[in-house]
């Protein structure tokens, strides 16, 4: 039945979220249960991994791409990411983008950079989004266009507080003016 269905997928994401912060910590390490340890996060998650992204559920994908989605191989990442994505929101279209273009999909990697920029409320992530879009058309020759995109990342990163994203943005300006 759907709410069997239902219940079971909860049941996955909850451990799934679980894993992923014992495996992964941003702090401090903590266990929690019924994971003992990292190793162990680790293990049930490389089992489960192929059943977690088998669920074709967008409601479902967000809050797992949330918690484990940096910690996937790009190929992995991208699936759960175009999941989570296909719900609109900001945050997982960057993520997507930035995968995209890490796989060198540059096209489809800045259209979806460039739909998620309204949308992002924090200046670092609207600051990585305008980076990486410059980046993106950069590495397809198209030099003006990265150099509008360098220029307003520039501007995101002084409004963000990002002195390396700022700097970064301004040896690109200065290097492809030069060019």
């Amino acid at each position: 039945t759907r709410a069997a269905r239902d219940r079971l997928l909860r049941h996955l994401l909850t451990r799934a979220i679980a894993a992923a912060a014992v495996a992964a910590p941003d702090g401090p390490a903590v266990a929690l249960p019924p994971f003992r340890s990292a190793a162990g996060a680790r293990s049930w998650l490389a089992t489960e991994l192929p059943t977690l992204l088998a669920v074709p559920d967008p409601t479902f994908a967000l809050p797992l791409a949330r918690a484990l989605g940096d910690q996937l191989a790009d190929d992995d990442a991208l699936l759960l990411y175009q999941r989570a994505a296909a719900g609109g929101d900001p945050e997982m279209r960057l993520r997507l983008g930035l995968t995209l273009c890490r796989l060198g999909r540059h096209d489809e990697g800045a259209e979806q950079l460039r739909a998620a920029l309204p949308g992002l409320g924090r200046p670092a992530d609207r600051a990585a989004a305008l980076l990486q879009l410059a980046g993106c058309r950069d590495r397809q020759g198209r030099r003006v266009e990265a150099l509008a995109w360098y220029a307003e990342a520039y501007e995101a990163c002084l409004r963000a507080g990002d002195r390396v994203g700022r700097a970064v943005a301004l040896r690109r300006l200065r290097t492809r003016a030069a060019a």
